[in-house]
């Protein structure tokens, strides 16, 4: 037997194989993209997560307005047919009107029964105030008997406040993701007949908030109205 070949029952042992030689900088880099990877993964699912606050969003919508006012068209006119108004404002706040008043005999009003926007601007003058639903409230069953709640309670307490429809068909439509309008015509009660010194106003509200509604109403008692006293309300049958 040669000495190259193995003896009989031996096994030939292979040789070592050489140390792996491992890039520490190769391993850094990579771990260093990982843990970045990792922010950017937990940034995005965070902010998806978010509640959207734009405008269409549930948040944009809920709650009132700052109250708007400004100086009226000095035209405090009668006209004798609904067809002479035209209310370039959604809804009006003061203007020309109808002759005769929508009274108190009702607080709570639906599309069927409403009167003519331009006696609700006449009840204006006199000092109420009227709270306007558009179409996509009134599609709230929840909304509407909160509304009808609230014109008794405040009938009830001969407190001067209409709720009534706002109608696609009586002018301009309210601002986006507003569904409710109060309006108020008022003037100086040291001098309610001067034109110069009266005022409209509106608070518009994406939801029926009754505190900021009532907060509204206390902003001007009866005696700054163009025409305070007059209508007094004195139904309290809803």
């Amino acid at each position: 037997m040669s000495e190259s070949e193995p003896a009989v029952g031996t096994t030939a042992v292979p040789a070592a194989a050489p140390p792996v030689r491992r890039d520490r900088s190769r391993v850094r880099a990579l771990a260093v993209f990982a843990i970045l990877m990792l922010g950017v993964a937990t940034v995005l699912l965070l902010a998806g997560s978010e509640e959207p606050s734009g405008p269409g969003s549930g948040t944009a919508s809920a709650g009132c307005d700052p109250v708007l006012t400004t100086p009226t068209s000095l035209n405090r006119n009668h006209v004798l047919l609904p067809d002479e108004l035209d209310y370039s404002n959604g809804p009006p706040s003061f203007g020309p009107h109808l002759g005769v008043a929508a009274g108190f005999e009702r607080a709570f009003y639906t599309a069927q029964d409403r009167p003519e926007v331009g006696r609700l601007v006449h009840s204006m003058e006199h000092g109420f105030a009227i709270l306007w639903y558009d179409a996509t409230a009134a599609a709230d069953e929840a909304a509407m008997a909160e509304l009808r709640d609230l014109a008794q309670r405040y009938q009830l307490a001969n407190e001067r406040l209409i709720v009534a429809p706002w109608l696609e068909k009586d002018g301009a439509a309210m601002p986006t993701d507003r569904h409710y309008a109060l309006t108020r015509w008022s003037a100086d009660a040291a001098d309610p007949g001067n034109q110069l010194k009266q005022r409209g106003n509106w608070m518009y509200c994406g939801s029926v908030e009754p505190d900021q509604i009532d907060a509204f109403l206390k902003l001007w008692p009866n005696e700054q109205s163009p025409e305070p006293g007059v209508g007094l309300p004195e139904s309290t049958a809803v």
